[in-house]
């Protein structure tokens, strides 16, 4: 269950990565920023300790950072109609 403390230190990495790739890459680049967001993430993941080492370790923050991203870009990056 490390995962989940790991995964709560990473929120407000994830979010200002969102904020950061939002503004060189635009808008309509959805999937390509998701993938830079986890790619970032999965390297400080690494940095940090031999998680991807435990492949279903990071399975389970990989997860939780996605639905993390597709939760938050709701909120931080809103269509308008």
């Amino acid at each position: 269950m490390a995962w989940i403390g790991i995964v709560i230190q990473l929120i407000p990495i994830v979010i200002k990565l969102m904020q950061a790739i939002e503004s060189i890459l635009g808008s309509g680049t959805g999937d390509q920023k998701k993938a830079y967001v986890l790619n970032t993430v999965r390297a400080l993941v690494d940095g940090a300790g031999d998680f991807t080492g435990q492949p279903e370790t990071w399975d389970k923050i990989e997860a939780a950072i996605s639905s993390l991203i597709d939760i938050a870009v709701l909120f931080l990056f809103p269509k308008e109609d």
